[in-house]
């Protein structure tokens, strides 16, 4: 236990020191190149940035399991087989499905208004940062973190455990609300238990991974996560309701944020059957 404990440490840290060498610079040449070609080429250093931080983390961890695990990101998960799609467009379907719950709710009770339609090219943007973050996260936490404690504790303690890790990077990075920092956390560390049991329930990270960029994705589209200085992709909407009812930072923290994380729930529960992993020796198998 003790060895486990230390390698999952030692990936963490290690993680972040390899994020730090490769990441910053990529950022760096962000800024240095919207500065001398402008906002119209901007996107070009945004995606370098994203892709340096994609190939970095999808790389280490890689190597880290090949070296600690004797598998490779293909047998976390990660592997392209016949269900690849069945699972990455079910997992799309119910992100999407659980954030618009929350959008519809909070239109109903009119804490939320739409005034407008502003649609920007800044989609793509949008599209890329989803996408990485949705995979990075995944390979990271449902990946290698989850399947580390899985060795060592009980599934329903691994994915506890997981989850209250998947919260701790997010401390400090936002100016959270007095009203509602209890939502907030709480509210990431149950959409941690829906993307752990979703991986759980299909052995593969593409399920949760679905789940994550359309939950990201959605969000923009509908114009309410909160953060101030933000383009509108889709929708231009203006929270009225109060911070614990609708969130301020995302609506992982408030109370309509907590019936799309419910609802998502139900349909794993209600889907399980269709996506549960076949036999280990099917699975093995089937990866390319």
């Amino acid at each position: 236990m003790a060895r486990r404990m230390i390698e999952s440490s030692l990936y963490l840290l290690l993680i972040c020191v390899a994020w730090l060498v490769v990441v910053f610079p990529a950022g760096l040449t962000e800024s240095f190149l919207k500065q001398v070609l402008g906002d119209n080429l901007a996107l070009v250093g945004h995606t370098v940035t994203g892709l340096a931080a994609l190939v970095t983390v999808l790389l280490f961890t890689h190597l880290f399991a090949r070296r600690t695990f004797n598998m490779g990101l293909s047998e976390m998960g990660l592997g392209f087989t016949g269900r690849t799609w069945l699972l990455l467009g079910t997992g799309t379907a119910i992100g999407t499905a659980g954030l618009t719950v929350v959008f519809l709710a909070g239109l109903a009770f009119g804490h939320l208004v739409v005034v407008g339609i502003d649609f920007w090219s800044v989609l793509n943007r949008v599209l890329v940062l989803c996408v990485i973050v949705a995979v990075t996260e995944e390979v990271i936490f449902r990946g290698y973190l989850l399947q580390s404690l899985g060795r060592v504790f009980s599934d329903p303690l691994a994915v506890l455990l997981a989850s209250l890790i998947y919260v701790v990077p997010y401390f400090g990075v936002f100016s959270v609300s007095p009203a509602q920092p209890i939502l907030f956390y709480l509210g990431l560390f149950a959409f941690g238990l829906v993307l752990a049991t979703a991986y759980y329930i299909s052995q593969s990270l593409w399920l949760p991974i679905g789940i994550h960029f359309s939950w990201n994705l959605t969000e923009h589209l509908l114009g309410f996560t909160g953060r101030t200085g933000e383009t509108a992709v889709l929708l231009v909407t203006r929270v009225d309701g109060s911070a614990w009812l609708v969130g301020s930072l995302g609506t992982q923290g408030s109370v309509f944020g907590y019936l799309g994380i419910g609802l998502m729930f139900i349909l794993l529960f209600a889907l399980r059957h269709k996506l549960k992993a076949p036999p280990l020796r099917a699975r093995i198998s089937s990866i390319r």
